[in-house]
């Protein structure tokens, strides 16, 4: 009879908690942003570290509107213009002169 070696797991220990006081302000206000469902959580490590101002003022409420945000700019697109576009009124290509040197 021969022995085989166990078949290997995935490593099931949930992911670390994400650390406030590692990261500067931004880079955490945008962490809490993606992760609108981390905001409790994140702004419970804050209070208990760095306690910044600038973190503990971010809501729920806020994250719930900057993902409404960012899903209503996927949704519309850019607004196109003639100026923005080089064209004139009548939808031609301008044509750009250059001073000369």
């Amino acid at each position: 009879m021969t022995e085989t070696a166990p078949e290997a797991t995935p490593d099931a220990t949930p992911q670390d908690p994400y650390d406030p006081s590692a990261h500067n302000m931004d880079d955490v206000l945008e962490y809490l942003a993606a992760h609108p469902d981390q905001v409790e959580t994140v702004l419970a490590a804050e209070q208990d570290g760095k306690a910044r101002k600038g973190v503990l003022s971010y809501t729920v409420e806020d994250a719930q509107a900057e993902a409404d945000q960012a899903a209503a700019d996927l949704a519309q697109p850019e607004p196109w213009s003639p100026e923005g576009a080089g064209l004139d009124d009548d939808g031609y290509t301008r044509e750009v002169i250059y001073p000369e040197r």
